[in-house]
């Protein structure tokens, strides 16, 4: 009997799968056949073919990102979650379009790239319908309305639909995609095409060099970062390499005499590898001949997430003497201000999303 049921629930969803995978296949296939027009690149047949593939595969397999949770009894265990369609994170979407967006400034269409792209569109496609966990009758029936109404869904949908130029403009359509929960199938259809166009367009058919109005905040973004302002900046910088340099001079063999406690000494030093990164970055911009030097080396600086593992050196180097410790906190002290310093200025703020969406002269 129980066989006999999960035989029937495995073929239920072989045959919703099967239906849904349609509606998102029209659904892309139309709005690429638009876009194309208007693409900076000569978009391959295969392309096409191999997002619609990956779109259409991820309700066959969905993805999954590695999670660290806290059990009941208070132990930290890691764990795969499926990532949510219906509820998925704009954060997540983004990702995925840059990683197509980046092989568009390249110039050279992949097929990692397709995939992402694939799987962005069926995330923004799925986010027109509420999540059967908040309403399953109403999710129900709009996937059922959906999947019967293709015949309405025509390239006329996409006249008005928005264009949008850099990713700052994208990421704000994304946020106000969740206010547009389809209420029947026709609306549902509507809009994941003209969602679906959006990210296409803004994936696609975004110029290559960055508009004139973005370069002239770009160069107001680095007048910003001269004169006084630079120099200190730079000593900031500077200062933590020193304060790096000094930890490994001390933590050496040489230094301390004894291999062992050596090892025990390099540990604040594996940990804080990235903050001496950031902070050559951060010297490249500042001296940069080139706007676009300038732009992508303080981007590449000015996230946060690089110094993350940075901050386990501090465990380490309180098992050691006093020095390191001191070292250890003036290298992430001065690191953490470099890195977040920039995020201060408003000019900077203002041209950050777009710096790896567009090239710079």
């Amino acid at each position: 009997m129980k066989n006999t049921l999960a035989r029937y629930s495995a073929l239920l969803h072989t045959i919703a799968s099967g239906v849904h995978s349609k509606t998102h296949k029209i659904i892309t296939e139309l709005a690429f056949s638009v876009v194309a027009k208007d693409a900076i690149l000569q978009i391959p047949k295969w392309f096409v073919e191999n997002v619609v593939l990956s779109n259409v595969d991820l309700d066959r397999n969905p993805e999954y990102k590695r999670e660290v949770i806290l059990t009941k009894k208070g132990e930290l265990k890691s764990v795969d979650r499926r990532v949510a369609h219906h509820t998925s994170s704009k954060g997540l979407v983004l990702k995925k379009l840059d990683r197509a967006r980046q092989d568009v400034l390249n110039g050279h269409l992949t097929q990692e790239g397709a995939e992402e792209l694939g799987e962005a569109l069926h995330y923004i496609q799925d986010r027109c319908v509420i999540s059967p966990k908040f309403d399953l009758k109403l999710h129900d029936r709009v996937e059922r309305e959906a999947a019967k109404a293709h015949r309405e869904l025509y390239s006329t949908v996409f006249y008005y639909a928005p264009r949008p130029l850099g990713r700052g403009e994208l990421r704000k359509l994304l946020e106000n995609q969740v206010k547009r929960r389809a209420e029947d199938g026709v609306e549902a259809l509507r809009c994941a095409a003209i969602y679906t166009f959006a990210a296409l367009y803004a994936v696609l058919a975004n110029p290559w060099k960055a508009p004139k109005d973005f370069v002239e905040k770009a160069v107001s973004a680095r007048r910003a970062f001269s004169g006084i302002v630079r120099w200190v900046y730079a000593g900031v910088a500077t200062a933590s390499l020193c304060f790096f340099l000094f930890l490994i001079a001390l933590a050496s063999p040489l230094a301390v005499g004894d291999l062992s406690f050596s090892m025990l000494a390099f540990l604040p030093v594996a940990f804080l590898a990235p903050c001496p990164y950031v902070c050559v970055l951060v010297l490249l911009a500042l001296f940069s001949r080139d706007l676009q030097g300038f732009l992508k080396n303080l981007a590449r600086a000015t996230e946060p997430e690089k110094l993350f593992s940075a901050v386990a050196a501090v465990a380490f180097a309180l098992t050691l003497p006093f020095i390191y410790l001191v070292l250890t906190v003036l290298v992430l002290a001065s690191s953490t201000l470099v890195v977040f310093a920039p995020n201060f200025s408003s000019k900077f703020r203002m041209i950050r999303e777009e710096v790896f969406w567009f090239e710079w002269d």
